[in-house]
């Protein structure tokens, strides 16, 4: 297996006129690996997969896979809320190779802890390959406490990780601290993503990298010690991140893609998400570009 480390990008789905964009899914390829990101993680919720249906999420999943190069980490996101739905993606994921799967936990209706243990085991009863689990109950409702991370890891070993974006920082430290070391733990709020290394996280799932390298910035000042440059990148990083979470989401990062990398002035995302109007798309693009 290889090793998954670092800094993820949780991809947009680049949409041009109704359709995949394949040329935007090669560009934004390109722009990763110059910024050398350790792994790609389309159809996720920045990549709006819960609004895709069942066969154009394994259409996404395929296009990227078809751009990435031999010793990329692919790490598809497959969960769906029907357990079937799920199995059928992520299988459809194993055989084209991914590295591991990223699963979200189950949403919209609320689950108590047994239910969502439950949805887990269903999959993993049949699932081979590894998985990462995707916590981010500010959008789906339900939250997977440590406990039971901890109790599904200790019972298949294909669980390897966690990813969580809930922005609790007492709640991200019960899954480093409940794991005893044997789960990768991955902050998912890139303004987090310094505090959260320094108290033992294997990295961050960044979504501020479809556009800009700062993440990796951060990750690797301080994997060097080089603590001073860290906090200096992670202060440009929070400004930016901060700004975004009070525009429209996943619009905006899809946008900033389109006219930081390609250079076009639209919005590009999957319907029915529909087009910022100008406005909005030309203060987005005003005040990250000063930021960056």
């Amino acid at each position: 297996m290889k090793d998954i480390n670092g800094i993820i990008t949780p991809a947009i789905t680049p949409f041009r006129d109704g359709i995949i964009d394949r040329e935007g899914i090669s560009v934004l390829m390109d722009h990763l690996h110059r910024i050398n990101v350790s792994g790609i993680f389309p159809m996720g919720s920045t990549g709006a997969s819960p609004i895709l249906p069942k066969d154009m999420h394994k259409k996404v999943i395929k296009e990227f896979f078809e751009f990435k190069k031999e010793n990329d980490v692919f790490l598809p996101g497959t969960g769906k809320n029907s357990i079937e739905e799920t199995l059928d993606i992520s299988k459809f994921s194993e055989d084209l190779g991914a590295d591991a799967l990223v699963i979200v936990t189950p949403y919209y209706m609320k689950m108590k802890q047994d239910s969502i243990y439950f949805y887990f085991e269903s999959l993993l009863k049949i699932i081979d390959t590894p998985i990462i689990i995707y916590n981010i109950p500010q959008l789906t409702g339900n939250s997977i406490q440590p406990e039971t991370v901890k109790k599904l890891s200790e019972n298949y070993s294909q669980v390897i990780g966690i990813k969580d974006s809930s922005g609790d920082m007492s709640f991200f430290q019960d899954y480093i601290l409940k794991s005893d070391g044997k789960l990768k733990v991955f902050q998912g709020q890139d303004e987090l993503l310094l505090s959260s290394l320094i108290i033992g996280a294997s990295g961050g799932v960044c979504a501020t990298t479809n556009f800009t390298g700062l993440a990796v910035d951060v990750m690797n000042s301080f994997k060097n010690g080089e603590i001073d440059r860290s906090i200096d990148f992670q202060k440009k990083l929070s400004s930016v991140k901060n700004f975004l979470n009070a525009r429209t989401f996943p619009q905006s990062y899809s946008y900033l893609f389109y006219r930081l990398i390609m250079n076009i002035d639209i919005t590009g995302t999957p319907p029915p998400l529909t087009e910022m109007n100008e406005n909005e798309k030309n203060e987005i693009y005003e005040r990250i570009k000063a930021m960056l």
